[in-house]
């Protein structure tokens, strides 16, 4: 192998663990809403011993544009998994969730690499939610991992961070907007990324949605990505924006999400000094779903 081609090997990693957090969403979440008269009451209300289904998607394609060439790379993951509520303490949930079925996988100028999930499949996990979907603890998912190829051992922690859409504290009637601000902190081998994003939701409809009557939520997203570390022997600093638009949908009379949609974009620089030294530009594009499995 060459000096060059694990160099440039090294920064496809660069540019997929930026895909990981990425794809990982937001979290530390504060609530702004304007008052308003009374409306409809978005909470969860999760009945102790029922049974939710959900299956999830994650796409990031990504440009590089390096050493005068364009390099692509996609990323790809798929959950299925079961929400069981075990009870409520309050406004707080404690929510058993399964992982039934799960893939992963990249794709590199370089080379393919399918994950090794076997691990994941059917392992349990309790995590603390309140009714207005705020994740308070999901640390017992942090030890359930899978081999990423190389990208190493991931946990699957970060992926349930922010599986709940985050409802407004009052009521709200079509045309309402609430905003929520997030901050995520992750660490990618030596590499610490800062994510930062302000989301503007507007309650836009009251549709059916599977049979239910369903809020429609529409999103506007906006946020920063900041970051710093070392990859091999070069250190890497990250500078980004990234913007998109999410749609979900919440069947508010029996208090649980239906489908959640989200479309983001990216553009981030990143610079690299050591032994070799560049910046490059960095586009990306990431596609979400989840969907209640009837």
């Amino acid at each position: 192998m060459s000096h060059r081609y694990s160099f440039s090997m090294q920064l496809v990693l660069v540019a997929l663990a930026l895909a990981a957090i990425v794809l990982t969403g937001c979290g530390a979440k504060k609530y702004v809403v304007a008052e308003k008269p009374p409306g409809i009451t978005l909470e969860y209300q999760m009945p102790e011993g029922e049974v939710f289904k959900y299956k999830s998607t994650q796409n990031a394609d990504q440009t590089m544009e390096m050493m005068g060439m364009s390099m692509e790379t996609t990323a790809h993951k798929l959950y299925e998994f079961t929400c069981v509520p075990q009870g409520a303490e309050g406004d707080n949930f404690d929510i058993k969730v399964t992982i039934d079925a799960m893939e992963a996988g990249i794709e590199t100028p370089q080379a393919d690499y399918s994950a090794d999930t076997d691990s994941v499949l059917g392992r349990s996990f309790t995590m603390l939610v309140t009714n207005l979907g705020k994740e308070l603890d999901v640390s017992e998912a942090e030890p359930i991992t899978y081999d990423a190829g190389p990208m190493g051992s991931r946990s699957i922690r970060p992926d349930f961070a922010i599986v709940f859409p985050d409802l407004p504290s009052m009521p709200v009637e079509i045309g309402d907007t609430w905003t929520t601000q997030d901050t995520l902190e992750v660490n990618e081998g030596d590499i610490d990324i800062l994510v930062t994003m302000t989301r503007v939701h507007t309650l836009s409809a009251i549709e059916p949605m599977m049979g239910m009557e369903s809020a429609v939520v529409t999103s506007v997203v906006t946020g920063i990505v900041s970051g710093a570390g070392k990859q091999g022997e070069a250190d890497v600093a990250v500078e980004g924006t990234m913007d998109g638009t999410e749609t979900w949908y919440f069947a508010h009379e029996k208090g649980f999400f239906v489908e959640w949609s989200s479309e983001m974009f990216s553009n981030n620089m990143i610079n690299i000094t050591g032994p070799q030294e560049m910046s490059f530009p960095m586009s990306e594009k990431m596609t979400f779903k989840t969907v209640l499995v009837q």
